[in-house]
């Protein structure tokens, strides 16, 4: 056996057929291996468990014989140290990406979630992640790749959006440390971008002339489906996926199914006489299974209140309400009636008391008038009158 050299394995003359392995006198199963098409690369031979490898360090002239007999020495101590450098070279070809992590993610995790969830979930993935870590390997994404992703997302689309994206992206990647594709979630450092919640609402003269622009509006399907959010508090999707047997108008009770609620739980909401009446309307619309079945009888649901929304804030002389605004408009109405917070937030199918927190200052005026009546009580009785104060919570 020889000590490979460059001249030695340039002179090497390519064998007729097949391919011919040259090796090394130094290093125990180091060689070069010349094809009958005079390609030249070295390699390893090595044996685990009995079983023969053969591993391929390099093309020659790019991996020159100095150079591969370096890495050969490496990879020899690796293996006397239990390593099989075969092994983890197919490991790491065969370990999923971020497209492949996209995937199971829709295959597994989606189903759970609600519908415009889902639709939301797979634009972004479209949109966001898939073009820039989908072909990276999971276990090699770092902090900076993902911090990188989110201050694009919020330069290119906003503040919200990348919020957003850092939602999924934290979920997806939380996916990944349970599924043992990697360790960590290169997400969960990320400061997210302030948001002020928006408590926009319709009151006074403009909850008349939208009301009087709902009755007059000639499509009645969708003036109906805006009037349900403001008399219920709804959002769109939940309206639009009312089904007929969710509707139980002797009772009184919608009951409005897991599937459809952000919440995730099933709610049974009661009905104000002004609320069934719309109801009634659409039941007796159609026969569809759908309160709201998609126009021209389409399969389906409506899906889009968008057309019929402009034109009713047009014909209302209203600018700049969104239609999620009447569910901030409902909320408003309930607190300045004295409904108390914890009211509220169940009646709008609230998980968490922090949600229903950003309707606290509809209070000032209720809690004014609160103080005043106190005030009054107080200073109606004569001089001098000692006003005893409960001993409970002194």
């Amino acid at each position: 056996m020889p000590h490979l050299t460059d001249t030695l394995v340039r002179k090497t003359p390519a064998p007729p057929h097949g391919q011919v392995i040259i090796k090394d006198d130094e290093i125990r199963g180091f060689g070069v291996r010349v094809t009958a098409g005079g390609a030249r690369s070295f390699v390893l031979g090595y044996s685990v468990n009995a079983r023969e490898r053969r591993f391929t360090l390099g093309a020659f002239p790019v991996l020159t014989a100095a150079m591969a007999r370096e890495k050969a020495e490496k990879l020899r101590q690796q293996i006397l140290d239990g390593i099989d450098p075969m092994a983890e070279r197919q490991a790491e070809r065969e370990a999923p990406t971020a497209d492949a992590l996209c995937q199971r993610y829709d295959e597994e995790h989606l189903p759970r979630k609600r519908p415009r969830s889902v639709q939301q979930d797979r634009s972004r993935m479209r949109r966001h992640i898939r073009p820039a870590l989908g072909s990276r390997k999971v276990k090699d994404i770092t902090f900076a790749d993902a911090d990188r992703l989110f201050r694009k997302v919020t330069r290119e689309h906003g503040p919200i959006e990348a919020n957003r994206l850092h939602a999924l992206g934290s979920t997806m990647f939380n996916l990944a440390i349970k599924w043992g594709w990697r360790a960590d979630n290169p997400f969960k450092f990320i400061a997210k971008n302030h948001e002020e919640p928006r408590t926009a609402h319709a009151e006074g003269e403009q909850l008349h002339r939208l009301f009087a622009a709902l009755a007059e509006h000639p499509q009645r399907q969708a003036a109906n489906g805006i009037k349900l959010m403001l008399l219920t508090g709804s959002r769109k999707h939940e309206v639009l996926t009312a089904r007929r047997s969710d509707v139980d108008l002797e009772r009184g009770v919608w009951t409005r199914p897991s599937r459809h609620m952000k919440a995730g739980r099933t709610q049974v909401l009661p009905l104000s006489a002004a609320a069934r009446l719309v109801f009634a309307e659409q039941l007796a619309a159609s026969t569809s299974e759908w309160l709201f079945p998609r126009p021209q009888g389409g399969e389906g649901h409506m899906t889009s209140l968008a057309r019929a929304w402009a034109a009713i804030c047009k014909a209302a002389g209203i600018a700049g309400l969104r239609m999620h605004d009447l569910r901030h408009t409902h909320a408003s109405i309930l607190v300045n009636s004295g409904a108390s917070l914890a009211l509220v937030g169940s009646l709008l199918g609230h998980t968490k008391s922090t949600t229903t927190q950003r309707y606290s200052h509809f209070y000032d005026d209720v809690q004014r008038d609160a103080v005043e009546r106190v005030a009054a009580l107080l200073e109606g009785g004569s001089a001098g009158e000692v006003v005893p104060l409960a001993k409970r919570g002194r």
